[in-house]
């Protein structure tokens, strides 16, 4: 009974791994090169990172954008391919077009000249603000006459209907 587990095991096994070989062929075999390298250099003693022999390959462009909600409030995420080197992130290449209508939105958004004609033409002027001041006893007794006509007089239009 044992023996005949671990064969179906074993088999199981060994079919997982063949169909995901199938699917990735390039993890399966980068895998079993990247554990005999790791092999080698534990004999030297030391370690120098993971070798890569071949150049990445170029990713397909990504550039997605997602609502997510979370309790009430709506978030959009945006995805998008980067390229990581020593100087940061950078675009990838489908990103580009973005680029040129960044740089089309600055051109348009450059420093006006100062002339003594319009100096401040784009911001129209604020109403001075009034200066506050508190209430005298007299005006609060009016407010509080006035407040106390206006509850009659919807307590009897309430009453009346």
């Amino acid at each position: 009974m044992r023996q005949q587990r671990k064969a179906d095991l074993e088999k199981h096994v060994e079919e997982i791994n063949r169909l995901v070989k199938q699917a990735n062929p390039d993890i399966s075999s980068s895998g079993e090169e990247e554990d005999s390298e790791a092999d080698d250099s534990n004999d030297n003693g030391e370690w120098n990172g993971i070798k890569d022999d071949a150049p990445a390959e170029a990713e397909a462009f990504i550039d997605q954008e997602d609502e997510y909600i979370d309790e009430d409030k709506y978030t959009t995420v945006t995805i998008e391919s980067v390229g990581i080197s020593k100087s940061g992130f950078e675009k990838a290449a489908g990103a580009k077009q973005d680029d040129d209508d960044d740089a089309a939105a600055a051109a348009e958004k450059q420093k006006r000249e100062w002339t003594k004609e319009k100096p401040k033409s784009d911001r129209p002027k604020k109403p001075k603000k009034k200066k506050f001041r508190y209430e005298t006893k007299a005006e609060r007794k009016m407010e509080r006459v006035k407040q106390g006509l206006k509850k009659k007089k919807q307590a009897q239009a309430r009453k009346g209907k």
